[in-house]
């Protein structure tokens, strides 16, 4: 990957202190999740693959392997949980024939001193070409509020990788849905974000051995039965073990009920050698309703490690 497959984007018109001025507790409570890709394979694709989604249905039916629950206030001060927060923006949205600028929201997690890694879809809007602006990023953010231990940072500039941009659909631009936000010194102490929280470490190389993740996002889509009192408020853990990836080609997938919000939350693996967890992948998409419940991630694979190094070539 060279370096012009690298999309940079600087921000616009607003001065980091007026980025944190506008994300007022009111705005931050009215912002709804960034619309996601909604991938599907060509027909023929999906037909062959639809034999062995049957017998992964039928397995899974059997037993949910997931388990979810809430962080909890005294977590969101210890790792991994620290390094992973909210993350609001602004971009445009369709109204009544009319382009608005909207207020919105998605999860992001600490990968580098002066960064943080989260969805490509939460930085640019496909659909309209629009780059997403006044970006908010609030570590361990808890009720809408910063963590009174770490404060909040605005961005400098978004690196997207190009693939994502000029993918011919959906399901192309789904195996690159992954980007940075640099970010401006901010915080209590008006330091990187990494100095002041700490990071988590990517684990760049896509291993088909890894059967079993854990995804940090702060969810926010109601899903009736399933979810129905996800606002967005709280971070939560979902883990679970892989599914079946037919109709995602280059991409991961594991058993999980997380929903809109907490798109480009990390995907996260014990590393037993460094005793720490490492990011391998990031949300993407789900398929939450009655009959399934999956959560989807790009595979982060040659291809992210050189974006990775372009973006953070000291790390």
């Amino acid at each position: 990957m060279a370096d012009d497959t690298l999309v940079a984007q600087s921000p616009q018109g607003r001065s980091p202190e007026e980025i944190v001025a506008y994300w007022t507790p009111e705005r931050k409570a009215s912002a709804i999740p960034a619309p996601q890709q909604r991938a599907s394979v060509p027909p023929t694709q999906a037909e062959s693959a639809s034999e062995g989604q049957k017998a992964h249905e039928q397995q899974a039916a059997e037993l949910q392997n997931f388990t979810t629950q809430q962080v909890l206030p005294d977590q969101l001060i210890t790792n991994p949980y620290r390094a992973v927060g909210k993350l609001y923006f602004q971009n445009y949205e369709m109204r009544n024939g009319q382009r608005v600028l909207v207020n919105f929201m998605g999860s992001a997690c600490i990968i580098a001193n002066s960064g943080i890694l989260t969805a490509a879809h939460n930085l640019y809007f496909r659909e309209r070409s629009t780059y997403s602006r006044d970006v908010l990023f609030e570590p361990a953010s808890m009720n809408f509020q910063p963590s009174p231990y770490y404060g909040a940072w605005s961005y400098f500039y978004s690196a997207i990788p190009r693939q994502y941009l000029t993918a011919a659909n959906d399901v192309e631009a789904e195996r690159y849905d992954a980007a940075f936000a640099i970010l401006e010194r901010g915080g209590i102490y008006n330091q990187p974000v990494g100095e002041a929280v700490g990071l988590i470490l990517p684990y760049l190389l896509y291993d088909q051995t890894i059967r079993d993740w854990t995804t940090l996002g702060y969810p926010a889509d109601v899903v009736p039965i399933i979810t129905p009192d996800w606002d967005g408020r709280f971070m939560y853990a979902c883990r679970g073990p892989s599914t079946f990836m037919g109709t995602h080609p280059g991409c991961m997938g594991k058993e999980g009920d997380l929903t809109g919000g907490s798109s480009g939350g990390p995907w996260l693996i014990y590393n037993s050698r460094q005793h720490r967890y490492v990011v391998n992948g990031v949300q993407s998409t789900e398929m939450v309703d009655l009959d399934e419940q999956s959560n989807y991630s790009p595979q982060l694979g040659q291809w992210f490690h050189e974006f990775y190094q372009i973006v953070f070539p000291s790390s």
